[in-house]
């Protein structure tokens, strides 16, 4: 195992950690400055490779780009403090199941998934005004991309995946969808939505818990169609089986 005290800059270059975990004590930045697509962490050994946070905060500034594993070769990002993720560029991570407390928070750009099990169920992924979740198109309607929950703004990059954002918690989400896939509901929470979606023409299904939208709900307005999109695809309402409660609120 290796260790950097407090920070980590990387600039065009590429870190293989070969198998072995790096520990980012301290004040818990990584800073990536190189050009696009150069930036790299990886791992040349599959399995039990890990960037590790062990500080009281877990901080990511990407300017243009950082790949951080792949889904052949997944690099873990683990904190018990939360994510915070900075600068305009894009994020990819390829397993971030090791942040157990303090959840996502995408302040600035775009975090970009690698494989569909990036994220785990259980942590709420919060987004400033103008940043981005890129799933990229990974889950089925049947296994979608699961968060614990969805808050704050910006934009889902759905794409023609699949996306369940409130496994454990409810939350509020005034942001945006884009992509032709379909937003799922699952768990007894509730999840609000109270943005405009004019990029998302995808489907709902809403299979258990309550999903409360805005009664600003136009599909036929293509510039302000409301939180649900463009989409003329029934809303799905309750599962298969019609063993769990499901609502859909409006207003």
């Amino acid at each position: 195992a290796a260790q950097a005290s407090n920070a980590l800059k990387m600039s065009n270059g590429q870190l293989d950690l070969n198998g072995n975990n790096l520990s980012i004590t301290g004040t818990g930045q990584l800073l990536s400055t190189g050009p696009l697509n150069a930036d790299v962490i990886s791992s040349s050994v599959f399995g039990g490779t890990n960037l590790v946070f062990t500080g009281a905060s877990a901080k990511i500034t990407v300017n243009n780009s950082l790949d951080i594993g792949t889904a052949a070769f997944p690099v873990g990002i683990t904190t018990a403090s939360g994510l915070t993720k900075f600068g305009p560029g894009e994020l990819r991570i390829s397993s971030a199941t090791g942040v157990t407390g303090g959840g996502y928070n995408i302040a600035q750009g775009s975090m970009k998934l690698l494989a569909a099990g990036a994220l785990t169920t259980t942590q709420t992924v919060t987004m400033a005004p103008g940043a981005a979740l890129d799933i990229n198109s990974f889950g089925t309607p049947a296994a979608p991309v699961t968060v614990g929950g969805l808050a704050g703004f910006g934009t889902v990059k759905i794409g023609t995946g699949a996306f369940a954002p409130s496994n454990t918690s409810s939350t509020t989400f005034g942001g945006s969808l884009e992509g032709s896939g379909t937003l799922v509901k699952t768990a007894t929470t509730t999840l609000t939505l109270n943005g405009n979606s004019p990029n998302f023409s995808g489907d709902v299904q809403i299979l258990a818990g309550t999903l409360a939208v805005s009664a600003n709900v136009r599909p036929g307005n293509a510039a302000r169609p409301g939180p649900l999109g463009t989409g003329t695809t029934p809303v799905q309402l309750g599962n298969t089986t019609g063993t769990l409660a499901a609502t859909l609120s409006l207003g």
